[in-house]
């Protein structure tokens, strides 16, 4: 049986955590024109203003949902340009954690598991969201689709800390915005290949067509083949991803930007690989591995000989074996500008299927995630005197299932996850004198969760197979922000803040019975930070750092038993 941990009688009642305490710190000394590959707070930018004076570039962010100078934030975000992505050999999401302080990206065959400064989730059923958000272009993506390849990229920005006020659920502990790079008034196209171990062949194309004087067309593809790493040959790749885009303006006030995507996961899944297990006796040994080489996923004849359990299968050697996905994502930004104000509307349409077979140490395992998913988003934001504003509202759906089982035995079988509702959201900045300044935000949330499945296990002493399982919750809550910023000097900024965030609650995958309940309340967070952005030596020195707190109740934790 798997079970979610959190508010479930009688196994565990509400978990709080509190004192997750600490703090982010950077440093970035450079000259003039010199490269950086990336920072925390400044790093080559997805938009780079250039400097009014020598130093530093002033690095653009729009994980606020505003185009703000970086150095202006109240809070600690790391922006990461299109360049230094592919200097880095970034292909994805997962090695963006080589360059952000304070993140784990750890991949789960077709899924990333986001870890935002301790904040994130291990196991990837349909009914455990990420509490972490990760984004395409504004558009939230869920966790099965995490590992589609990044390329031709403006940047990635990731924002630290629970940002319920602007993102809602899913953004307990921060949010990360991968932003594509939009067509230009340019004819021009790329090409590029690189070659390596493991037969590794890796070509990306890039074709930007200047159709008119209004319109602009960009296409993109990606292919990476490589065989795999492990000794079963596991861990081998076949990925193709499409992507066409195309930017309509047909007025000075109106742009349109309009994208689509197709992804293609093809190759051998990775194997678990087990650590902490004497290989003679099979006894408990902290961070000893099966075999010498950590990437050796074979099992000798003798490991295969230990006593295993008996309720399952004879354990099998290991070997490669197949995942199979599809991912189609569409979105679009619609931006009119009426006067100092701007309306945008963003709409998406998703819908994925992944089928991932591995080897679970000596057993053979299967899991199986189908999502379609729509979201709308219109904001309205502007400036009027000394106050600057945004208002929004937000609706979306969500109808997930899959499957996982070990050696055949179903662990979790989830035929129905749905999950829908509706959100508005404001964030009111008061300038109240030319260095102070005032933000307030708000959001009011409204969500609701049906889920159905079958349950095949243990209940008490008794064991039972395919018992049918059942939820039905709704979810209303409401998230705040409030921040003071001052500016100490031309160029430092001291500012203290304080924001919560929540996950809507889910259930865990059986029935309820008297004494046991499926329902898993949902999980809060507030942050409270105060911290220092700096530029000195005439902006060639930059310095910023962040001190936090976070109050987290009802933390959702994931294990077998």
């Amino acid at each position: 049986m798997m079970r979610i941990l959190g508010k479930e009688a009688p196994v565990a009642n509400n978990v709080l955590i509190k004192s997750l305490l600490g703090s982010s710190t950077a440093l970035a000394v450079l000259v003039v024109a010199s490269p950086a590959m990336a920072q925390q707070e400044n790093s080559p930018a997805s938009t780079a203003a250039p400097a009014a004076e020598e130093g530093l570039d002033e690095i653009i962010v729009t994980a606020t949902k505003r185009e703000v100078n970086l150095q202006k934030v109240s809070a600690a975000i790391t922006s990461i340009g299109g360049e230094a992505l592919v200097a880095q050999g970034v292909s994805d999401i997962r090695g963006v954690q080589n360059l952000v302080p304070s993140v784990r990206f750890q991949p789960q065959n077709a899924a990333t598991e986001i870890y935002l400064r301790g904040v994130g989730s291990t196991i990837d059923l349909p009914n455990i969201e990420s509490p972490t958000s990760l984004n395409f272009n504004g558009i939230y993506i869920p966790r099965e689709v995490s590992a589609v390849p990044l390329f031709d990229m403006a940047g990635v920005e990731v924002l630290l800390g629970p940002q319920g006020t602007l993102y809602g659920r899913g953004a307990l502990g921060g949010i990360v915005n991968a932003r594509f790079a939009r067509p230009t008034d340019t004819n021009e196209g790329t090409v590029s290949a690189e070659a390596g171990n493991y037969s590794l062949i890796h070509v990306t194309g890039v074709v930007n067509v200047a159709a008119s004087e209004n319109v602009s067309i960009r296409g993109a593809v990606d292919y990476n083949n490589a065989d795999g790493f492990q000794k079963s040959g596991a861990t081998s790749t076949d990925n193709f991803t499409g992507r066409l885009s195309l930017n309509i303006r047909p007025t000075e006030t109106v742009s349109l930007y309009v994208w689509g995507l197709y992804s293609k996961r093809s190759g051998n899944s990775a194997n678990v690989v087990a650590v902490g297990v004497n290989p003679l006796n099979g006894a408990y040994s902290p961070g000893q591995f099966l075999n010498s080489n950590p990437y050796d996923d074979r099992l000798s004849a003798a490991i295969l000989a230990l006593p295993s359990n008996p309720n399952l299968p004879p354990p099998q050697a290991p070997r490669a074996l197949p995942t199979d996905g599809e991912s189609y994502i569409t979105g679009a930004e619609l931006a009119v500008e009426i006067g100092d104000a701007t309306l945008t509307y963003i709409p998406s349409y998703l819908r994925s299927k992944v089928n991932v077979d591995y080897f679970f140490g000596g057993y053979q395992t299967a899991k199986f995630d189908k999502t379609n998913q729509w979201t709308h988003e219109l904001r309205f934001s502007g400036d009027a005197g000394r106050i600057s504003y945004l208002a929004g509202a937000y609706a979306y759906r969500i109808n997930s299932a899959g499957v996982f089982t070990i050696a055949g035995f179903p662990i979790a079988v989830v035929d129905q996850n749905r999950l829908k509702g509706f959100a508005t959201f404001g964030d009111l900045t008061l300038k109240a004198s030319d260095r102070l300044r005032m933000i307030i935000g708000g959001r009011y949330s409204h969500d609701s969760r049906v889920g159905a499945g079958n349950f095949s296990g243990f209940e008490g002493a008794n064991f039972v197979f395919q018992v049918p399982y059942s939820y039905k919750k709704s979810f209303n809550h409401v998230d705040y922000k409030a921040a003071v910023e001052y500016d100490v000097a031309d160029r430092i900024m001291v500012y203290g803040a304080i924001q919560s965030g929540n996950q809507p609650g889910t259930f865990n995958t059986y029935r309820n019975r008297p004494g046991v309940t499926n329902v898993v309340d949902s999980a809060d967070l507030t942050a409270y930070t105060a911290g220092i952005k700096s530029r000195l030596l005439d902006g060639s020195l930059q310095i910023n750092s962040e001190f936090f707190y976070y109050d987290y109740s009802n933390l959702f934790a994931s294990a077998y038993n």
